[in-house]
């Protein structure tokens, strides 16, 4: 009798490790071209501001479209270029998903098996159709902070050796300089980002011309609390005139900002300008600056590829290009240096869109 009881044990055992295994194979995308409810549907995409695959924006990446079934398995749907128009067809391997997402993953002749971190876009079917937004894809189930604060001009990689002010045009931070935002705070806030996701902040010479010229002060994240209280991947900047522009044991910068004061380092000058850099316009002359201060959102933790590197990990700090959600922006415009500038939400640059299950070739 015992021996009976071990025997069907093990088979139980065996059994529930096939089952777990095959689970697992479907869930990451390998459980065959068909789903358990049906045959495979096509879903055309319809996308807003999400550029083509080809476009330099998406330089070392693709999209990929994914279905996620009633018992959250996810199952590849392919990878797509939406065009100039925003459209595209992808194949879903069940018939009746219950949600639709987009990610953007590193570019590669084979399809990806299962989703990267950075999840795009997405939405739950209702019927035959889906909302496709950043909400719990892109952003972790908060919107995007409408006011996120302000910016001053300010150097204070100079100031402890020349004091203040001295070359104050010449840098960009992030804080509240009057204190007045809702929550009374000296820092900026921001939404919390999915893993997978960072902010950049950038300097941009001539913004939307066929010169245009952008030059990051360094990446970026929110504390729990969203606030921007912490140096950028950039601290000081490598323009800041300091040979330790990563580090100061005298001194603690705990807000995402560049200076752009000097080349100690004697590294290829940002849009071949000289240094210092004069972000601010003329207020006594009424001539505004031809700079914009931009934030973008970055690819952050993109997996490994084949040489164990991500873009991110090979990417020369003073080479960066931007990506193309880029949710803030202002002019810099004119004014004293201490006067704060409003760091201005634009929603109607985010990506977003809707798919659509077409049966019976509708």
């Amino acid at each position: 009798m015992t021996s009976d009881r071990s025997t069907l044990a093990r088979a139980t055992l065996a059994a529930a490790i096939v089952a777990v295994g095959t689970f697992a194979a479907s869930a990451c995308g390998e459980g065959g071209s068909t789903g358990p409810d049906g045959s495979p549907v096509p879903i055309r995409l319809s996308l807003e501001n999400v550029p083509p695959a080809d476009a330099p924006t998406m330089d070392g990446y693709r999209y990929a479209a994914w279905v996620v079934e009633a018992d959250g398995t996810i199952r590849p749907a392919g990878v797509f270029d939406p065009g100039s128009n925003g459209t595209a067809t992808v194949e879903s391997p069940v018939s009746s998903p219950e949600h639709v997402m987009v990610t953007v993953e590193l570019a590669g002749e084979s399809p990806p098996e299962r989703p990267a971190q950075e999840k795009l876009v997405g939405g739950r079917f209702g019927g035959d159709s889906a909302a496709l937004t950043i909400d719990r894809y892109l952003t972790a189930g908060v919107p995007l902070v409408e006011d996120p604060g302000t910016h001053a001009l300010f150097t204070p990689s100079d100031n402890r050796e020349l004091g203040y002010p001295s070359n104050e045009d010449s840098g960009l931070w992030m804080f509240n300089v009057e204190g007045d935002t809702a929550n009374s705070d000296f820092y900026v806030r921001f939404s919390n980002l999915s893993r997978g996701w960072t902010y950049e902040g950038w300097i941009v010479r001539d913004h939307g011309s066929d010169d245009e010229c952008w030059v990051s002060y360094g990446k970026f994240q929110p504390d729990s609390r969203g606030r921007a209280a912490g140096h950028d991947d950039l601290a000081f900047g490598p323009y800041s005139g300091r040979l330790q522009y990563m580090q100061d044991p005298g001194e603690i910068i705990d807000t995402p900002g560049g200076d752009f004061v000097g080349n100690p380092h004697g590294y290829p000058a940002p849009c071949g300008m000289d240094l210092p850099i004069d972000l601010n316009g003329d207020k006594n002359s009424g001539v505004e600056s031809r700079w914009t201060h931009v934030i973008t959102i970055e690819p952050a933790q993109h997996e490994e590829d084949e040489t164990g590197s991500s873009p991110d990990d090979i990417e020369n700090p003073l080479e960066r290009e931007p990506f193309f959600i880029r949710p803030y922006r202002n002019p810099i415009g004119q004014g004293f240096a201490d006067e704060p500038r409003d760091i201005q939400f634009y929603p109607g640059s985010l990506p977003h869109g809707a798919a659509v299950i077409q049966r019976d070739g509708g």
